[in-house]
């Protein structure tokens, strides 16, 4: 699912979400004026998280050592962990 969302064009994407969020919010609107607020609060912090996700994917990776510390564990230390953790 996410591989096919993210080779769609962002736009797109935006447009089909918006649409959605705007037929949530004529539901909630119509059903109660508390669950329309809650419903427009939802969609504000799924928009910051958003903005947050890509705002973190335009950063650089850093530098060369701290790509190096970030480096996973070679398969020894994953067949010793499940040994330790059961």
């Amino acid at each position: 699912m996410m591989r096919m969302l993210t080779g769609m064009d962002p736009t797109l994407l935006m447009a089909a979400g918006g649409i959605l969020a705007l037929g949530a919010l004529l539901v909630g609107w119509q059903t109660s004026a508390l669950i329309f607020v809650i419903m427009l609060v939802c969609i504000a912090m799924l928009a910051f998280a958003v903005y947050l996700a890509q705002w973190v994917l335009a950063k650089d990776e850093g530098t060369a050592e701290m790509q190096e510390v970030c480096h996973p564990r070679p398969p020894r230390c994953e067949r010793q962990m499940k040994r330790e953790t059961g």
